[in-house]
């Protein structure tokens, strides 16, 4: 049994042998197929397509992908660059597009802009048909404003002299009375106001006040120059004053001979006042010509001067 054992097996190993042999053989002409079917995919071994290197399992049919690139690198180049100018092309279109857009937006603004002009111009025009006719109101208007003009610059430096007058006369001392009152005022351009007209060069304004008194007074009593100019400080714009000389005795009385310098402020009469009317403009203009006045008179301005008096006696 051992013996047949033994040659069975030897039988079987001999079979077995050839067998090996036979598929080494197949192996060896499949790869050598291989080598020379390398490059054409008509030639290739499809017989492991679908199976897993590492398990050896089929995949699945619609997991198998197959990619083969038969296109020449200066084809694939060529075709690249056709893909970049292509997309140029359209890049270009679209910018083409976009400034045609703008040129057509620009040119709504341009034609809005003309309308709007042509509109301004055509009002420009009926607005000025009609102010022509309106001229003869205008005219009026023009010709109202230059007589309140002028009838401030007749009227800013209008002096009170009655008021003055009046408190000139409160101001005497006791027992006091006037033989002779002399009221002037300065004027700038030559122009004169009051009763009457004299005279007057630049010493008289040396007081620095518009309005000059020139007194002479006669008292049974003696009072002292401090004294007597003191009496006269309460009138409405008092600057200053003088007494050049005082004369007579205890027996004929004496005399009292000097000036007074007073300001416009509180002298002007409401005429004078209200010649700027509600007018802000011709307000301001009073306050200025009176402001000049009062700065030509004391020196500070440049004006010739022109005087007006009133003369007035007490007994």
């Amino acid at each position: 049994m051992s013996a047949f054992s033994k040659g069975s097996h030897s039988g079987k190993g001999e079979k077995s042998a050839p067998s090996r042999q036979d598929k080494n053989n197949d192996q060896k002409d499949g790869k050598k197929d291989g080598k020379k079917a390398k490059g054409s995919i008509l030639n290739a071994d499809l017989s492991s397509l679908g199976k897993s290197k590492k398990t050896g399992r089929l995949t699945p049919p619609d997991q198998w992908s197959l990619s083969v690139d038969l296109l020449p690198k200066s084809v694939a180049a060529i075709n690249k660059d056709r893909q970049i100018a292509k997309i140029m092309g359209f890049v270009t279109v679209g910018v083409l597009v976009l400034c045609f857009i703008a040129g057509l937006v620009a040119n709504q603004f341009v034609v809005a802009a003309r309308g709007e002009t042509d509109d301004a111009r055509l009002q420009q025009t009926t607005l000025t048909a009609r102010k022509a006719e309106f001229k003869e109101i205008q005219d009026v208007l023009v010709t109202s404003y230059d007589i309140n003009v002028a009838r401030v610059a007749a009227l800013y430096g209008e002096v009170n002299w009655l008021a003055v007058t009046d408190q000139l006369n409160s101001s005497l001392p006791e027992g006091a009375k006037y033989t002779s009152l002399q009221l002037t005022e300065y004027q700038p351009g030559g122009g004169t106001s009051g009763s009457s007209s004299t005279s007057s060069d630049a010493s008289v304004w040396g007081g620095n006040g518009v309005i000059q008194v020139s007194f002479t007074v006669s008292s049974p009593n003696f009072i002292s120059a401090q004294q007597f100019i003191n009496n006269f400080a309460g009138v409405n714009g008092f600057v200053t004053g003088d007494l050049s000389s005082v004369t007579g005795g205890q027996d004929s009385g004496y005399t009292y001979t000097g000036t007074i310098a007073l300001k416009l402020d509180g002298n002007t009469t409401e005429r004078s006042d209200n010649s700027g009317g509600t007018s802000k403009t011709l307000r301001g203009m009073v306050t200025t010509l009176r402001n000049q006045l009062s700065a030509a008179a004391d020196g500070s301005g440049s004006s010739s001067s022109s005087s007006s008096s009133s003369s007035s006696s007490s007994n």
